[in-house]
């Protein structure tokens, strides 16, 4: 998947993009379940907001052998 010029400019102006439909719901609950325990592990680096809620998990990939493979799959680096 490529990114089209619409997408990139509302990559660039917001941070981040929805993508609809790029993942299966076993993957997604594979991805929550994963974020879970990034959540709960103290290898993760994680900022938070002023209420305490996570606003980012930083490197997900270094400590994470799901998110190490997502990182090196065709949908991310198609995307960069």
């Amino acid at each position: 998947m490529f990114l089209n010029q619409e997408q990139l400019n509302n990559y660039h102006k917001n941070g981040f993009l929805i993508l609809e439909n790029q993942f299966s719901l076993t993957e997604i609950d594979i991805l929550r379940k994963e974020i879970t325990q990034l959540l709960n592990d103290n290898r993760s680096k994680l900022t938070f907001e002023k209420s305490g809620a996570v606003r980012t998990v930083f490197s997900p990939h270094l400590c994470s052998k799901v998110f190490r493979v997502l990182k090196r799959s065709n949908l991310i680096t198609k995307m960069t």
